[in-house]
């Protein structure tokens, strides 16, 4: 459930109540440049508002980047440009921030410019909060101490009797491998709600296949459209892609990413549920001389443009660089307006620092043709491959 940040106030209330967040949020109170009253408010493990309309300046520090907003009408926000090493560069917005939230142990620093009232507004329920928790805290740390003990024994037995398996009974995925665990929390869909959007997997609800099994159309009992990547038992893909798909795409949030609102697991089924793109995905118009016709300049230009984005926030905004694998037609889906949408990341891998270049694998893995000559012939691959993939995309689309 979406909610708006101190400072901002749904758009459309009556929407929220029905737990319609589209409208988005509007500030509580504008802004006063003019007096120059404006200031910040730190939000930690943002991830950062779609870059469209930035400014960046390598050269500043946080400081500098502060000032510099401040003295701008148009500056909504600021952050440091890169968070490696220590962070360096300024990033600031010039129009309103837009897709964007807090996931807890990612994302980087966002200072939000907000008028002086909602900071004050802030401020005061901040010190009243702190005098009513402190009170209570040695009174519930026996309490807490206790609970702590009890869930640690809990995760202790289930990780024994599961350690090569993944969980099924809680939001938490857990897959054991050489004594090294991860944990991730996000929303777990019943099988039977599954079995109930698709119809039992209706032959008529399939949308596409591809490596990892087919995907199916669904619709919830709430109304809401999903699209099901069903893993099948045949499939190229395992276990593996399964959960690095479900561990690295949970992470990340933009415009011109497919969105991942959950998954489901029952006996030997593994699936991931994601939100559902009425367009399907790009090949379909590119390869189809009668789809292909609807895809006029303006229209091409905006796909190339989001996915653009896309990689810009996987390699350098989200807070670890990305690189895809497997950028090609069939991975970008299109939702109603013709949006483009990654998709895909069961081959994604997390690059090291800027300094490490590229890296190498023994297991190439893509798509030949989208592949870039050094990673399909040596292994070698970096962000550099995905930008040889894009350019492979930007000629099939034009």
């Amino acid at each position: 459930m979406c909610h708006c940040f101190q400072g901002f106030k749904p758009r459309f209330p009556e929407n929220w109540a029905l737990r319609d967040g589209s409208g988005g949020c509007v500030r509580k109170t504008s802004l006063d440049c003019r007096n120059r009253t404006d200031g910040f408010m730190l939000l930690t493990n943002a991830t950062l508002p779609d870059t469209s309309s930035v400014m960046m300046d390598m050269s500043m520090n946080l400081d500098e980047c502060k000032a510099s907003c401040l003295k701008n009408c148009s500056c909504t926000g600021y952050a440091s440009a890169d968070v490696r090493d220590g962070g360096r560069g300024c990033i600031m917005w010039v129009t309103e921030l837009v897709d964007f939230g807090v996931i807890s142990g990612w994302g980087q620093d966002l200072y939000i410019r907000l008028a002086a009232a909602d900071l004050e507004s802030i401020s005061g329920h901040t010190k009243k909060k702190g005098r009513i928790v402190l009170p209570l805290t040695v009174s519930i740390v026996s309490g807490v101490l206790v609970i702590m003990a009890f869930i640690s024994m809990c995760i202790w037995t289930v990780k024994k009797r599961r350690r090569k398996g993944l969980m099924t009974s809680t939001g938490i995925v857990t897959h054991s491998n050489d004594n090294k665990n991860d944990s991730l929390e996000l929303p777990f869909f019943h099988f039977d709600a599954v079995i109930t959007a698709t119809n039992n997997f209706a032959e008529e609800n399939i949308l596409g296949e591809g490596g990892f099994g087919p995907v199916y159309k669904g619709k919830l009992e709430e109304g809401q459209e999903i699209a099901v990547k069903r893993l099948s038992k045949t499939s190229v893909q395992g276990i593996d892609e399964f959960k690095n798909e479900l561990m690295l795409i949970a992470k990340l949030q933009h415009r011109n990413l497919v969105r991942l609102l959950g998954y489901s697991i029952h006996g030997e089924e593994r699936m991931l549920i994601y939100e559902f793109m009425p367009n399907k995905s790009l090949d379909a118009f590119l390869f189809d001389k009668h789809k292909g016709v609807l895809l006029d300049w303006e229209t091409r230009y905006n796909i190339i443009l989001g996915v653009a984005r896309g990689l810009l926030y996987l390699h350098q905004d989200s807070r670890f660089r990305i690189i895809h694998r497997d950028l090609k037609a069939s991975n970008i889906l299109l939702d109603k307006e013709m949006n483009p949408k990654i998709s895909d990341f069961g081959m994604a891998r997390i690059s090291g620092e800027e300094g490490e270049a590229s890296t190498k694998t023994r297991k190439v893995v893509g798509t030949y043709g989208y592949m870039s000559p050094e990673y399909a012939m040596d292994g070698i691959f970096s962000v550099k491959s995905d930008v040889y993939s894009f350019g492979v995309l930007v000629l099939g689309n034009h």
